[in-house]
């Protein structure tokens, strides 16, 4: 199922929040910021790995 953003997308979907709960703050702050792009849980998996490729960075 799609979501219209990341904050829909884990207030909505169970394995999505878990998943976004267990990563380090600076992932999940990463996430938050470009959150109108993710809007699947392959999605958050993806851009988690793009995140962490870069250090953290976002």
């Amino acid at each position: 199922m799609r979501y219209s953003d990341v904050h829909e997308l884990i207030e909505q979907d169970h394995n999505a929040r878990a998943y976004f709960n267990s990563l380090p703050a600076n992932l999940r702050d990463g996430l938050k910021a470009h959150g109108n792009g993710i809007n699947t849980l392959e999605e958050l998996r993806h851009f988690a790995d793009i995140i962490r490729e870069r250090g953290g960075r976002q």
